[in-house]
């Protein structure tokens, strides 16, 4: 009984994770425009039900005991049903956030610290314990600051912390929620996109055969094929789900450690965060708080990008020749076709409309929703070219379907996040 209710849940969680994603999408369009107060409350609590749905703590702390498991899915049942009442009570005074006149009466506290904790609580499920914590030390050192020397301050009142964290557009709810959930969702979506059209694989055949004649080449490949597929994701998790499933078995084939493979994947995966043209949250961020074109932010990252991924190929190689690695046999390279030209248009359509958005001086946002549609448009034409391709497209719906839902789940990840860090700033 308890199993068909975590099924459930877990649908549940996907089919708002699609709703998400969908509604990201939306909003990046040339379509109308979705109230402020709706898109905040709306990603905020779509991510909580979300994590909540896909890490339940059942999963996390039930081991076999079907008893356990049923106590802790009632502790989430109330959660989940609390977090949405608090959600009704952010529309209720939204308004009066804008004036800054609001009364915080005890229930009213009461709400407000306890969607903060479950933000808190919904960051430690996702990512660990470590940004859960400083949260909280954050929010002890606010209300009991008056300490000695130059870290010390006058102290705030717990209603004062109250209303910054929760009731106010500096906390929670605040910028780096605002950004994230108007531009950056859209570009998670569209690497959950780009992987379901099939651009993974010619990218990885087309990295191996750029480095296969290197010592060490199919960890070089993996370089390349995170760095391509950073370019146009911007997500480090993204990163290791689409490439390192197939790069790690190649690295690990060819004589290096487990742990150099995945060290070398995790470390490619993470550069994809500062590769232009799509770089993670912070750059978007960044540049809506110091006032300068996301482009020329993703100009500056070429170079510094350029250098970590050089130190990553003379790392890879240094390895390769200590262990006495040499490059793959002539006859096991493999050899790009034309029909592999034509694939490799999969990935770089979508880039190159990202980059013509962003120089035509449009929004970030609508570059993401140009190279979605790009994205589905190109891989459905090339599937139209091959005739064995073809049955393909009856599938592409479900395909479209799953890459929602997975993107939804990657966005909630990101939205609990950038709330956590809401509180801290």
């Amino acid at each position: 009984m308890i199993d068909k209710f975590e099924l459930f849940m877990r649908q549940i969680g996907l089919w708002i994770g699609f709703v998400l994603a969908a509604a990201a999408i939306y909003g990046a369009g040339p379509f109308p425009f979705i109230d402020q107060g709706l898109r905040l409350g709306g990603a905020i609590g779509s991510a909580v039900v979300i994590t909540l749905s896909l890490k339940p703590l059942a999963k996390e702390f039930g081991g076999s005991s079907e008893f356990r498991r049923l106590f802790l899915w009632l502790i989430d049942i109330v959660i989940l049903f609390g977090f949405i009442f608090t959600l009704f009570n952010f529309a209720e005074v939204y308004e009066s956030l804008w004036d800054g006149v609001i009364i915080l009466e005890a229930p009213t506290l009461a709400i407000g610290f306890f969607g903060t904790l479950v933000i808190i609580e919904m960051v430690r499920r996702a990512f660990g314990i470590i940004l859960p914590i400083i949260c909280i030390v954050m929010l002890v050192y606010a209300q009991f600051g008056d300490l000695p020397g130059i870290f010390g301050h006058r102290g705030f009142t717990f209603e004062e912390v109250v209303e910054v964290s929760w009731f106010s557009f500096s906390g929670v709810f605040g910028r780096p929620t605002d950004i994230v959930s108007s531009i950056v969702l859209v570009f998670i979506v569209f690497g959950a996109v780009l992987e379901a059209t099939g651009a993974t694989t010619i990218l990885l055949k087309m990295a191996t055969t750029a480095t296969a004649r290197i010592r060490g080449g199919t960890a070089h490949s993996a370089i390349v094929a995170s760095a391509l597929f950073g370019t146009i994701s911007g997500s480090p998790v993204a990163n290791v789900v689409g490439t390192g499933v197939f790069t790690i078995p190649m690295i690990k084939r060819q004589g290096f450690t487990n742990a150099f493979a995945g060290a070398v994947e995790a470390a490619a995966s993470s550069g994809g965060q500062f590769t232009p043209p799509i770089m993670a949250a912070v750059a978007f961020i960044m540049a809506e708080l110091i006032g300068v074109p996301y482009l020329q932010i993703a100009i500056a990252a070429a170079i510094p990008a350029l250098f970590y991924y050089f130190s990553l190929f003379a790392s890879v190689y240094a390895e390769a020749v200590r262990l006495g690695i040499e490059p793959l046999e002539e006859d096991q390279i493999p050899v790009l076709t034309k029909d592999d030209w034509i694939e490799a248009a999969r990935f770089i359509v979508p880039l190159v409309v990202v980059v013509a958005v962003l120089f035509a001086g449009r929004s970030a946002a609508m570059a993401g929703f140009s190279a979605i549609v790009a994205a589905i448009v190109t891989g459905i034409g090339i599937d139209l070219i091959y005739v064995e391709k073809r049955q393909h497209i009856g599938a592409y719906g479900k395909q479209l379907v799953d890459a929602l839902q997975k993107g939804g789940a990657q966005c909630a990840q990101i939205m609990v996040a950038v709330g956590s860090i809401g509180i801290v700033i």
